[in-house]
């Protein structure tokens, strides 16, 4: 995986501002959906350190990568429909 790549995966994938004027049950997903974005980002940012140093990526690191970005993108999607 390159660094290209993996900007490409964090840019898949963009927070959503809390604070509106939701039902409950959408706010929870909104922190919940932040929250999880955010761990992502730690992940991304400690593979990017590896592939800095040249250290390879454990086995199968890069395609679990993906899949994450794949289902925060479709989780947004989601929560963006709901909120109109």
């Amino acid at each position: 995986m390159t660094l290209d790549e993996l900007r490409a995966l964090e840019r898949a994938v963009q927070p959503i501002p809390p604070g509106g004027q939701w039902p409950p049950a959408v706010d929870d997903r909104i922190r919940i959906y932040n929250d999880a974005l955010a761990a992502f980002r730690e992940i991304v940012v400690r593979a990017r350190n590896a592939i800095v140093r040249g250290a390879p990526l454990a086995a199968g690191s890069e395609e679990r990568l993906r899949e994450v970005s794949r289902r925060l993108a479709a989780d947004r999607e989601d929560i963006v429909r709901a909120i109109g």
